[in-house]
């Protein structure tokens, strides 16, 4: 995953959360130091779950794809 750079001067640091540029869709911005800690907390939960009779369900799936998401994240 190439991130998008986009080059401007804030009056300050951009916070975990709702993030809305120009006229385009919300969507959820996460800082770095926070991808950690929700990456480890997802793996713990896939890990509860994985063990269950509901690890194919699609709750465990869009899990895992999030944590796929927030671990490439971790590693741009």
């Amino acid at each position: 995953m190439t991130p998008q750079h986009i080059d401007i001067k804030l009056a300050h640091r951009i916070e975990t959360g709702a993030l809305k540029i120009g006229d385009d869709w919300t969507g959820y911005f996460i800082r770095g130091d926070n991808a950690i800690y929700l990456c480890q907390a997802i793996e713990k939960i896939l890990g509860v779950i994985e063990h269950s009779e509901e690890s194919h369900n699609y709750l465990w799936l869009d899990l895992q794809t999030l944590h796929d998401f927030v671990d490439k994240l971790r590693k741009v």
